[in-house]
């Protein structure tokens, strides 16, 4: 299990990254700025959203194991996996900010047809970066 969380946010991560790059690719000559813009605004979304669906199912089931364990070893658990439920739901909280104030920011870039701005991507990889390291 934890194995496919690991290789579940390994692909999250490339996705962020080869995402934007694959849509130019495969969207060809015809693609528009506002096209890719647009797209590659959707693939961070959704690798970030993905992401943390599977953090919110690696929660569950951490909870679970900790009621299994014994009412003496389970304040320990408890505790860690708070503290790292706070810190992702930190990076998320930046990641959300980070997109609200970026978002005029997109629909500027595709009005100029720049790229999308590398505020958005860098908040979703910090995101993914606080997922991976605490699990």
């Amino acid at each position: 299990m934890k194995s496919l969380r690991s290789l579940l946010a390994a692909a999250l991560l490339m996705l962020g990254f080869v995402a934007p790059v694959a849509l130019v690719t495969t969207t060809g000559c015809k693609a528009t700025p506002q096209q890719v813009a647009y797209k590659s605004a959707d693939a961070v979304v959704s690798s970030v959203d993905i992401a943390m669906q599977g953090w919110a199912d690696y929660v569950v089931a951490e909870r679970r194991r900790i009621a299994a364990l014994p009412a003496s070893e389970q304040l320990g658990p408890k505790s860690d996996l708070l503290r790292r439920e706070g810190r992702v739901a930190k990076a998320y909280g930046e990641y959300q900010e980070a997109y609200e104030s970026a978002h005029a920011a997109v629909k500027l870039a595709i009005a100029t047809k720049q790229p999308l701005p590398s505020a958005v991507n860098a908040a979703a990889s910090i995101v993914l970066d606080v997922i991976k390291s605490n699990r």
